[in-house]
C-alpha cells in the first residue's frame, strides 16, 4: 500500500486523475457522436489508430535519462495533433477539400514553430539560430503558397511573431548586457504592432 500510495501522490496523482478525467469525457463524447450518427465508426477507427500512433510513437522518441526528446519528434507529434482542427472542419462540413489542408498546414507549421521556439528558450546557442531560420523559412514558404493561389498574404500575420521573438532571442544571447537595457523588446513589440495594424486594417 505505501508503495502504491508514492506512485499515486502529488502531481504524479494529479496528473493521473487528470488523464482519466480527460479519458473518460472523450470517450463520452465519442460515444454521444457515434450514437447520434454525427460520425461513422470509419471515422472513429482512424482517429483511434491515428491516436494511438501517436501515444506509440511518443513513448519510443520520449526523452531518456538527461536527454530531452528529439525536435523532429515533437513536430511530427504536434503536426498529428494539428489533424484535429482539419478533422472538425471535416465533421461540420462533410468535405476534404483545400480549406481542409489549409487548416492542417497552417496549424502543423504554428505549433512546430512553438517548438523550435521553445527548445531555442531552453537550450539556447545554437538553437536560437535554427528558431529564426525555420520561422524566416515558414514565412518564405507562406509567401511562395500565396503567389501560387493556394493560401492567402494575411496568414502571415500568425507566423511574424514567432519570427519578431527569435530575432529577438538571438539578439539578446549575442549582445553585451548594456544594450539589453534600452527597451529593445519593446521597441520590437511596438513595431510588430504596428505592422499588424497595418495588415488588418489597410
Amino acid at each position: 500500500m505505501d508503495a502504491f500510495y508514492v506512485e499515486l501522490n502529488k502531481p504524479r496523482k494529479f496528473k493521473l486523475l487528470r488523464a482519466l478525467s480527460f479519458l473518460i469525457a472523450s470517450a463520452g463524447i465519442v460515444l454521444y457522436l457515434l450514437t447520434t450518427r454525427f460520425i461513422g465508426t470509419k471515422t472513429i477507427a482512424l482517429l483511434f489508430f491515428l491516436g494511438m500512433g501517436m501515444v506509440v510513437f511518443n513513448l519510443v522518441t520520449r526523452r531518456k535519462k538527461d536527454k530531452r526528446q528529439v525536435v523532429v519528434a515533437q513536430i511530427v507529434l504536434v503536426s498529428s495533433m494539428a489533424l484535429i482542427s482539419a478533422v472538425i472542419y471535416f465533421l461540420m462540413t462533410g468535405r476534404a477539400d483545400h480549406t481542409f489542408f489549409r487548416i492542417l498546414l497552417l496549424n502543423a507549421l504554428f505549433f512546430s514553430n512553438a517548438v523550435v521556439y521553445v527548445r531555442s528558450k531552453t537550450e539556447g546557442a545554437p538553437y536560437d539560430i535554427y528558431a529564426l531560420t525555420f520561422a524566416l523559412s515558414v514565412c518564405l514558404l507562406i509567401l511562395i503558397m500565396n503567389l501560387s493561389g493556394l493560401i492567402e498574404l494575411n496568414a502571415l500575420i500568425l507566423f511574424v511573431p514567432t519570427v519578431v521573438k527569435t530575432l529577438d532571442n538571438v539578439i539578446l544571447n549575442n549582445t553585451k548586457v548594456p544594450l539589453r537595457r534600452v527597451g529593445l523588446n519593446e521597441t520590437i513589440h511596438s513595431i510588430l504592432y504596428i505592422i499588424l495594424f497595418c495588415f488588418v486594417f489597410h
